[in-house]
């Protein structure tokens, strides 16, 4: 991502999430807004099936696809278990143009929602929310955090997260920015205040260095 200017990554994420519900079967994760929240560019490939499959093979898309719809898919069934152990907080890092908050079902209507996105990207989204009239849920926070420079909890504490409230997070995105400042910095953060090895939004606290595994999920 350049200096200044918004993740195109969000964009391609959006992008595979809308063309999905236009060219797979079965569906396997239903975004309708994801289609009025891609660029205007995208929009029109999407629209296009000819050209869309072009562009899609052209960046190799299908395999992508199917990656951003199934790791979208499992992270919202993961918080609705995790709302009946007791979720009270969901926190999106690198939030891109995830819909979630426009699309709450009825088992999230209780969680307190934060997006986390760079300055950049989450200035474009707003943009785009306010341009397609989708109104801001009265429980989403917005929070703009490059999360190379700062780490997860010094961003929320500018909130009003609530640390002692169990709390759900999902990262699917945000590896590569995050690595700029060590994955085990985020995790003892949040851990902060914690007792030792005690459960907290989905990571095992530990007084030990915490470092991320091969292939997480990221949940």
């Amino acid at each position: 991502m350049k200096a200044g200017q918004h993740s195109r990554t969000a964009d391609l994420s959006a992008a595979a999430r809308a063309a999905h519900l236009l060219y797979d079967r079965p569906i396997v994760f239903n975004d309708p807004l994801a289609i009025r929240l891609v660029s205007s560019e995208w929009r029109w490939v999407i629209n296009s099936p000819g050209l869309y499959r072009l562009v899609a093979f052209a960046k190799g898309m299908n395999g992508w696809r199917a990656t951003f719809v199934a790791r979208a898919r499992y992270t919202e069934e993961r918080l609705e278990r995790a709302m009946q152990a007791g979720i009270e907080q969901y926190v999106i890092l690198g939030a891109g143009l995830d819909s979630f908050a426009w699309r709450q079902p009825e088992f999230a209507r209780g969680l307190t929602i934060f997006e986390i996105d760079h300055p950049a990207s989450q200035r474009a989204k707003r943009q785009r929310v306010q341009q397609t009239g989708l109104p801001t849920p009265a429980n989403l926070e917005w929070l703009a955090s490059n999360l190379a420079n700062e780490v997860v909890a010094e961003a929320l504490s500018r909130s009003r997260y609530r640390r002692q409230v169990r709390s759900f997070f999902s990262l699917l995105g945000n590896r590569s920015v995050l690595a700029a400042r060590s994955g085990h910095e985020h995790v003892a953060l949040n851990c902060k205040h914690r007792r030792p090895r005690q459960r907290a939004r989905g990571v095992l606290c530990s007084t030990e260095r915490v470092d991320p595994p091969a292939a997480p999920p990221w949940i």
